[in-house]
């Protein structure tokens, strides 16, 4: 039987910008910062911590810049293509990061292929934010999602755990398997439990008082704001205390 710690996320999940450095400058950051097929530096992230210390492997379905419709769909086209036989064959524990509900997805004809996009001040990003964007309504529909796939997880015995990743949501129903006690891994990282006070369409800008925390301290790079390698350590270990992976 496999033991597979698998996780859903954005870029602070995935691990972007893993590769800074002390010292080091914005272009020789840049260089790196995105990698998709980094294999140097991997170890670092949390969730390769995490499933070390638990002698599972990683199966990661996090990206930068990726929106929670992209982790849902991931998941829906990952899980309901298996066959029942392979739940039973496998020791699965998730790990599922939402991110900022200003982001979503389409269908790009010309790619064949879905594309990111932030809800900002860009031509289609601004009419859908003015016209078409509820921000109640998107954690009410984000809410549903998390809690059918609640019990979608229950009924294929896996252990699901959820966590907000820079941002803090009150949730329109009742979500029983949410880590620290909904704080988000920006809070863990600042020791700061009070409410934000500007929501993060993305994580770029360091105009809130707890990424300022965060940069001030070193918790975050300076270019792009993701935690680093020190971080990524003290994010583990808060895991790795909070839930049940052996």
């Amino acid at each position: 039987m496999e033991k597979l710690l698998i996780s859903f996320g954005d870029s602070w999940v995935f691990g972007t910008g893993i590769n800074y450095q002390e010292n080091m400058d914005e272009e020789e950051f840049k260089k790196d910062a995105w990698n998709s097929k980094r294999k140097l530096g991997n170890q670092y992230i949390f969730r390769n911590i995490i499933a070390e210390h638990t002698n599972r492997n990683n199966l990661n379905f996090s990206q930068g810049g990726s929106s929670n419709q992209r982790q849902f769909r991931l998941a829906e086209e990952f899980f309901f293509s298996k066959p029942d036989s392979w739940f039973l064959e496998n020791d699965i524990v998730v790990v599922w990061g939402i991110t900022s509900v200003y982001r979503n997805e389409f269908f790009n004809n010309s790619k064949n292929d879905y594309e990111n996009f932030l809800l900002d001040n860009n031509s289609l990003g601004y009419i859908l934010l003015k016209k078409y964007f509820s921000y109640e309504d998107e954690i009410k529909k984000l809410s549903g999602r998390m809690k059918l796939f609640n019990y979608f997880f229950k009924e294929k015995k896996i252990k699901n755990y959820w966590f907000s990743v820079f941002n803090d949501h009150k949730y329109y129903y009742n979500i029983d398997n949410i880590l620290f006690n909904g704080n988000s891994l920006l809070d863990l990282l600042v020791n700061d439990f009070e409410k934000n006070n500007i929501y993060h369409k993305s994580m770029w800008n360091d105009e809130d008082r707890k990424i300022k925390i965060a940069k001030k301290n070193k918790l975050v790079n300076p270019f792009t704001l993701h935690p680093t390698k020190e971080s990524h350590r003290i994010l583990a270990n808060f895991f790795i205390k909070n839930i049940n992976l052996t």
